[in-house]
């Protein structure tokens, strides 16, 4: 038998004649791309010939095998592993794969765009000089009914763990309390360690005439309605005293007299479920 009469391993069982099928050189023109890719996909077991030759060892793929072959790189730009496309394409599950993927996608750039934002009025905030109005807004905070409980050497770094703490003596007592608290500062200096601090969750309604047996260190009391300049921070934490400190050099700057201690109400409880950039604070300067 001539090498021109040889016959052709067929591995669908199908009898067509070569002439009906692409070269592997073909192929890789129709899809675009080098022999040398569709080799190793073939090595891979991704996407085998149709047919191959059994004395020239010739691939042969069907026209129909290029969509396969554009699903395949498809799914490995979306950076899925060439072993776990095999496994998608066995069970054809590539679609719901590509799907759960892109949702993936569209969070990691959402929250991209939130770092973006943050960053931008980070940077506006503390390198440009910028009109008081433009940086706070006035407002009339409370009266609130607070269950409070003060340190007298507190640390920054541990303010969340103190204002769960404060929230769980709240349930332990069946007080009815809101998701937001305050964080009051009585230094106006800073100081990260042996910081005066009280921390207190807002109640819905005045406990403190219920006759509630409290520890040692909790206590009710009432904020009054207090006029006061405004920041709304939103994102990261870790950048509070920086942004305190900038806040402070506009109150200096315009002589404004603050009338009480500054505090912060948290608009999300500490153990919310949420993106670093989504946790919200009113920064609250008190003045006459």
């Amino acid at each position: 038998m001539t090498q021109r009469q040889s016959q052709v391993i067929v591995s669908e069982g199908d009898s067509s004649s070569n002439e009906s099928l692409l070269s592997i050189k073909r192929f890789a023109e129709v899809c675009r791309t080098t022999v040398r890719t569709v080799r190793f996909y073939d090595i891979r077991g991704l996407l085998k010939p149709f047919k191959v030759d059994e004395w020239t060892s010739y691939r042969y793929y069907k026209q129909e095998q290029a969509e396969d072959f554009l699903k395949i790189r498809f799914m490995h730009s979306f950076g899925v592993p060439l072993s776990q496309i095999r496994e998608l394409l066995t069970i054809n599950a590539q679609d719901t794969y590509l799907e759960e993927r892109l949702v993936q996608i569209k969070k990691e750039i959402e929250e991209k765009q939130k770092q973006l934002r943050f960053l931008t009025n980070l940077r506006e905030l503390l390198f440009e000089d910028k009109d008081l109005n433009k940086v706070f807004h006035k407002e009339k905070v409370g009266p609130f009914n607070l269950f409070c409980f003060k340190l007298e050497n507190g640390t920054y770094d541990s303010v969340n763990k103190y204002r769960t703490q404060v929230r769980e003596e709240a349930k332990r007592l069946g007080l009815s309390v809101e998701q937001r608290d305050i964080i009051l500062y009585f230094d106006t200096d800073y100081r990260p360690k042996n910081a005066r601090l009280e921390f207190s969750v807002i109640c819905k309604k005045d406990h403190s005439k219920e006759g509630i047996e409290v520890k040692e260190g909790y206590y009710f009391r009432t904020m009054p309605k207090t006029k006061a300049l405004v920041y709304d921070y939103q994102g990261l934490n870790a950048y509070f005293i920086l942004v305190y400190q900038r806040l402070f050099d506009y109150i200096y700057d315009n002589r404004i007299q603050l009338k009480n201690s500054v505090f912060d109400i948290n608009l999300e409880e500490p153990e919310a479920k949420l993106s670093p950039f989504d946790y919200r604070t009113k920064l609250i300067f008190p003045i006459k």
